[in-house]
């Protein structure tokens, strides 16, 4: 599968330490100061994950997270790459053996106890979903079922995936965090996430400890022309819905990458920001 990539990550306008990190299809990137967006073609074969993550914990501990995340997809990746299938269990266990590496480097060095870091991200698999074809399918057909495409879409804490179809920009992740709770019993509404007081309190994160790990999953079948945005938290409290939207909605990729870095970069920044856009870009995906 060939896509196109778009990604992003600084500090902010405020914060002297960015504590976020990208991971792409194998690149890892922490600790990230770029003057703009970087757009890159990648062409994956089995797998391919993408995911941005938004370290905490104090003083170095969140940027020690977030390089110990990212160092541990890439094994992920190898993973998933031999795995006979590739499914949300896999996924999840995958998740429950990073933070058990995390705890490790928490038991050696006590100021690390405190390290944890929320992230999201897409996982894409050919073929490798474990599903069988339905009965009676022709054999061209029951071919192509088996080798198609499958994004798995994630996210611990309160980074976020969206959906970008036809211009509408669709959030298909869920947050752990507490104002995402008040949005769904109704107290607050979506927009009104980015500003309420608690807007940064997680109710779960991969952290240093022997805790359980909470993972947000869901299954798509891969299209030609889907489009995909990763971020952390310091994107969708920056922008409204709307404001996002209305930069991806429109014109080439690159340029609708350029406007979401220009609204960005001239906002208030007062947190580090980070995004990761893919673009489908070939129909070669069954």
């Amino acid at each position: 599968m060939k896509i196109n990539c778009a990604y992003f990550t600084h500090p902010g306008k405020v914060r002297t330490v960015n504590q976020d990190g990208l991971f792409l299809n194998g690149k890892t990137i922490s600790e990230g100061n770029f003057d703009s967006p970087i757009i890159e073609t990648h062409h994956i074969q089995n797998v391919g994950l993408y995911s941005v993550v938004d370290g905490a914990g104090g003083h170095s501990a969140g940027e020690t997270a977030c390089r110990a995340i990212l160092t541990e997809l890439t094994k992920s990746v190898d993973i998933f790459d031999c795995a006979g299938s590739v499914t949300e269990s896999k996924l999840r266990n995958e998740m429950v053996r990073i933070q058990g590496e995390m705890s490790n480097m928490a038991d050696a060095n006590y100021r690390l106890s405190g390290m944890a870091a929320t992230l999201a991200g897409v996982l894409f698999v050919k073929g490798k979903t474990g599903a069988e074809p339905p009965c009676g399918m022709p054999f061209e057909m029951a071919s192509g079922f088996l080798n198609r495409w499958t994004a798995l879409v994630f996210n611990c804490g309160d980074c976020r995936v969206y959906s970008i179809d036809d211009g509408v920009l669709t959030k298909i992740s869920h947050d752990h965090s507490v104002v995402q709770e008040l949005c769904d019993e109704g107290t607050i509404n979506e927009d009104e996430m980015r500003t309420n007081p608690r807007r940064n309190v997680v109710t779960a994160a991969l952290k240093a400890g022997r805790v359980s790990v909470e993972l947000n999953c869901r299954r798509f079948e891969i299209m030609t022309g889907d489009k995909f945005l990763i971020c952390c938290d310091g994107v969708w409290q920056a922008l409204s819905h709307e404001n996002i939207e209305l930069r991806l909605a429109s014109k080439t990729f690159a340029d609708s990458v350029h406007e979401l870095y220009c609204e960005l970069i001239n906002t208030d920044c007062d947190d580090n920001i980070s995004f990761v856009i893919i673009e489908i870009e070939y129909d070669d995906v069954c």
